[in-house]
């Protein structure tokens, strides 16, 4: 027999569940409730806590979302399978056949481990490049001077300070991108305008009309990283990353930054192709996974 309990948290218990899950006080909306593990004989020492938020998420396997985690002095005693079971079975009773991982994990990890064992699949893979300005730049500038000579970049687009942009604009093209509300999405666009460290990196894409994409961009003392690369769909992706990613390395480069990160997921066809034509070095690579609940 088990020495732990797993049942639904009880009020008193909720500050010390936001404690060992504290990215659910970002969501933008909050779990129904509360799953926590704790000693027979003492429910006030929480051993582990899970929780799912009841949106949808992915079109093509669509589920929601779901947090576990475990103190690390009580792991690989059956507590983070357990309450992942009581998960699934909670998500099951909304009609809701798949739960997806909030985060991404290395190839081999314990956390990856983990979830095999439990039944989760590979959903999608999470590619985080680095570009050197020495070898990257030459070959974008090429690159955008091959789609004006194609006359694949619309007339009257040009590159501009993200400050300079609509902010709602920006807040729309946001939740196009990655869902949420235009509340939500104001709040990230507020939070990037007031980044001092992006303030010269962070641009958009514009004809005085219609934005076709934005970058948000920061850095520390020796490199750049670029937080939010969003494309408009309507304007075709490829040459407005390109211009976007362009800009903002060759400010970089001018303020001295020799080198820069960003990621994509393995759906984001134009920033891999972008990696591939400019010589970006693929630094890791990390897994989201998914549970098919209906399996259990």
């Amino acid at each position: 027999m088990p020495n732990f309990v797993v049942k639904k948290a009880s009020f008193e218990q909720t500050t010390a569940v936001l404690s060992l899950l504290p990215e659910l006080m970002s969501t933008e909306i909050l779990p129904p409730d509360f799953i926590v593990a704790h000693p027979h004989d003492d429910p006030s020492r929480i051993l582990g806590a899970a929780a799912f938020i009841p949106k949808i998420h992915n079109t093509e396997r669509p589920g929601f979302i779901c947090y576990c985690r475990v103190l690390p002095a009580f792991r690989k005693q059956g507590i983070g399978s357990t309450l992942i079971q009581h998960l699934a079975k909670q998500v099951a009773s909304w009609d809701v056949d798949y739960l997806h991982t909030a985060s991404t994990y290395d190839d081999g990890s314990s956390e990856a481990d983990f979830l095999k064992r439990l039944g989760f699949e590979v959903s999608g893979s999470m590619h985080h490049f680095m570009s050197h300005a020495a070898t990257t730049l030459p070959m974008l500038q090429r690159l955008v001077k091959a789609l004006y000579g194609r006359g694949r970049v619309p007339n009257g687009f040009a590159i501009k300070p993200f400050s300079d942009t609509e902010p709602d604009a920006l807040a729309s093209l946001f939740c196009r991108q990655f869902g949420g509300s235009m509340t939500h999405a104001r709040n990230q666009v507020e939070l990037a305008l007031k980044e001092p460290s992006g303030e010269k990196l962070s641009l958009s894409l514009a004809d005085g009309n219609q934005l076709a994409g934005f970058l948000v961009a920061s850095h520390d003392n020796t490199s750049l990283e670029v937080k939010y690369w969003v494309t408009d769909p309507a304007f075709g992706q490829g040459w407005s990353a390109a211009l976007l990613l362009d800009g903002c390395l060759s400010r970089a480069n001018n303020l001295g930054f020799t080198q820069g990160r960003y990621s994509c997921n393995d759906k984001t066809r134009a920033t891999l192709n972008i990696a591939r034509k400019t010589g970006a070095q693929l630094e890791f690579l990390r897994r989201s996974y998914v549970l098919d609940v209906t399996s259990l």
